[in-house]
């Protein structure tokens, strides 16, 4: 009567950790690759008595290329922003932008500010795990769009800023559970906070 409680004890049993799929990137010198990120962010404000709600929606779409690896298998790649789409409604005043759509469609100053971002390139250097080591953002692409409405610079320096690029970079490669080997416990990339 052994056999039986043999049987269900094997078929009970985690499978071997050599069977294990990893999750790992892979880049390959030239490639490209996409990426799509969506962010949604809701702040509840209490002023002066008055609650005041604001909700935002925001879509990046991302096209990355491994430029090269170096000795300490870090690896350059370059960032280009495609496609922008965001969706704000503050205390119920409501504002739209989507690149994919025809000039007109977003209020002028939200899109002047925003229109440049598409088709903006930096760079970012990645450790084998995954961690953000340097990035650069021209400092002319900084200037252009802050340029176009002074008032819309600080929410350019938000998402172009450190912060806002270490977040983007940090979401995008930091997603996926980087391992040496199989029986290795899996790694995570420091998370980086918009503040």
């Amino acid at each position: 009567m052994l056999y039986p409680l043999i049987a269900v004890a094997a078929f009970l049993a985690p499978a071997p950790s050599e069977q294990i799929g990893l999750l790992e990137w892979k880049f390959e010198k030239g490639k490209s690759f996409y990426q799509t990120m969506t962010t949604t962010m809701e702040h509840t404000l209490v002023v002066v008595g008055n609650t005041v709600t604001s909700k935002q929606n925001e879509t990046w779409v991302f096209k990355s290329t491994a430029l090269k690896q170096d000795e300490k298998k870090n690896w350059l790649l370059t960032q280009r922003i495609e496609a922008v789409r965001m969706e704000l409604d503050i205390g119920g005043n409501k504002m739209s932008y989507d690149s994919q759509k025809p000039a007109g469609a977003a209020p002028k100053a939200f899109a002047a500010a925003i229109n440049p971002l598409v088709g903006a390139e930096f760079t970012v250097t990645l450790s084998p795990e995954m961690e953000i080591i340097a990035f650069d953002v021209p400092a002319a692409l900084i200037k252009r769009i802050g340029a176009v409405d002074p008032k819309m610079q600080p929410f350019v320096n938000h998402i172009l800023g450190d912060d806002g690029i270490k977040q983007m970079a940090a979401t995008s490669f930091g997603s996926l559970p980087n391992r040496r080997n199989k029986n290795e416990a899996p790694r995570r990339s420091r998370s980086y906070r918009r503040t």
